[in-house]
């Protein structure tokens, strides 16, 4: 005879065990109570993954202006340094380019550069990255700027 246990998982669905009846109640109870520990354990690392995986500060940047973007610089707010260009190759118009943090904290406030083929540059100081997942660069070709959006 066979017999089985059923339990609900946060965000998985179910965790299914088929057993034969016959084994002894202390050997079930060992059994079962390592499978709980590596079934928690699971969860637990498929948890800490996803975390890991999604910083607060990444957030995707969507080139609209017209016209090929050759750098991009994120730097903290109170840092000089800009540090090294994150574009591998250039960023086309009507691309966009997903910025992943390496670690799910630290500041919020960052400051984007980007650069164009022609050598003129565009900045932004202070963007709250926790707070957005979206940029879009703009440019005006009657005023002559180039603005950005945020969601």
């Amino acid at each position: 005879m066979y017999a089985e246990r059923v339990w609900k998982t946060a965000g998985s669905g179910e965790f299914r065990i088929v057993y034969r009846r016959e084994i002894n109640k202390e050997i079930e109870e060992k059994v079962m109570k390592r499978l709980f520990t590596a079934g928690a354990l699971a969860c637990g690392l498929m948890f800490s993954g996803n975390l890991l995986a999604e910083s607060r500060q990444d957030f995707d940047l969507t080139n609209q202006t017209g016209y090929t973007i050759k750098e991009v610089y994120v730097g903290p707010s109170k840092s000089d340094d800009w540090g090294d260009n994150i574009l591998d190759g250039t960023m086309p118009d009507g691309s966009t380019l997903h910025m992943r943090f390496s670690r799910p904290s630290g500041p919020c406030k960052w400051d984007l550069k980007v650069m164009y083929e022609d050598g003129e540059d565009a900045v932004w100081y202070n963007v709250d990255l926790c707070s957005i997942s979206h940029i879009t660069i703009h440019w005006n070709k009657q005023t002559d700027e180039t603005s950005a959006t945020a969601e």
